[in-house]
């Protein structure tokens, strides 16, 4: 019974990493569809023009830098410069 429950958890981690990586990889595209100039429009960023941009060239420099990178995590990259 012992070995039927560790196959059935192997099975089950199987399944569970293919779709996490199958899901995280729909997000890589070197065409990002996320905007910068809206998501960088927030907290100090909102108010400081330069703050902006910094956040803008920092996702565009994770993107264009980064080959493992996906959007959704250069952006989280960049948000942090607007963070108080």
């Amino acid at each position: 019974m012992k070995k039927l429950g560790k196959i059935l958890f192997t099975i089950l981690m199987v399944v569970s990493m293919t779709a996490f990586f199958a899901c995280s990889d729909d997000d890589e595209n070197p065409d990002s569809d996320m905007d910068p100039n809206v998501f960088c429009d927030e907290n100090l960023c909102a108010s400081d023009a330069g703050l902006k941009a910094d956040c803008i060239d920092a996702f565009n420099d994770c993107l264009a830098n980064e080959p493992d990178a996906n959007d959704d995590e250069c952006a989280i990259t960049a948000l942090a410069i607007c963070k108080p």
